[in-house]
């Protein structure tokens, strides 16, 4: 028998329903998003970056344990990092300090390094190509500034005046987020992990996943959860192509051969 944890101690489905209640009777310490100018109790931010720490000292809690109950590592041979994280609809007083910074050096040199004079998938997402090659593939400035103000299309669940840019940072710093986790999580045992993606709503999503990796370098491989056929979008040099959910009613050997 082998034994992928699934482990979701900030994120499951987008929420945050399985934080600690002393993270949201904290909210200094442990800020969740803002929308609409209220606070989203139900999503811890990206930026509450005490909490990452205090989700991977759990994990490592946990994964320690396991390494006792099975030291050759033949039944847990792998951990999914949260499941479906969201995105950066995030208006935090965090967030908005990290909104006037400058985009950090090493995604810029990674956009940079992976930039075409025409879209090519096998570099860079859609979104990543557009929003950086599309703005003028620029070396320094704001999140703004090398991303750009373009709002994206109206969305009930986005709160009003989002972004490119701000979309660029919040998957690049929940990137910073995972990495805390699985860092943290492989001192005790250093084995695969990945994360998964709620199509067109998480950080590890195929439009965002470039700039996500940017941030966790340290993660082994990203998919999504979808039943369609959307695997090959997941494709780069760098991935360790996941799929974490599939329905019994798909061609297995197809995805089979793609993997």
């Amino acid at each position: 028998m082998h034994l992928i944890i699934v482990w979701f101690g900030t994120w499951r489905n987008l929420q945050s329903n399985y934080v600690p209640r002393y993270a949201w009777d904290e909210k200094t310490a442990f800020p969740a998003i803002k929308k609409d100018g209220k606070q989203d109790n139900g999503r811890v931010s990206a930026h509450a970056m005490k909490c990452a720490e205090r989700d991977g000292l759990a994990l490592k809690a946990l994964l320690a344990r396991a390494a006792l109950k099975d030291p050759g590592h033949q039944v847990l041979i792998a951990v999914q990092v949260e499941n479906e994280m969201p995105n950066g609809w995030d208006w935090s007083s965090e967030a908005n300090a990290v909104f006037k910074e400058q985009v950090p050096k090493e995604l810029l040199e990674y956009l940079k390094a992976n930039d075409t004079p025409k879209f090519d998938p096998s570099k860079l997402g859609s979104f990543a190509w557009n929003t950086y090659h599309g703005n003028g593939s620029k070396t320094s400035g704001t999140w703004e500034e090398v991303f750009g103000n373009q709002p994206l299309p109206p969305d009930p669940r986005a709160a009003n005046g989002n972004t490119n840019a701000r979309l660029v940072m919040g998957a690049y710093y929940a990137g910073n987020y995972i990495e805390t986790v699985v860092r943290k999580a492989k001192e005790a045992l250093n084995i695969p992990m990945y994360a998964n993606a709620w199509c067109g709503e998480s950080p590890c999503d195929c439009a965002y996943m470039d700039i996500f990796h940017v941030g966790c370098p340290s993660l082994d491989g990203m998919g999504p959860d979808n039943y369609g056929e959307v695997l090959n979008k997941y494709i780069r040099p760098w991935n360790n192509l996941v799929q974490p959910e599939f329905s019994p009613a798909e061609r297995s050997e197809e995805h089979t051969s793609e993997l």
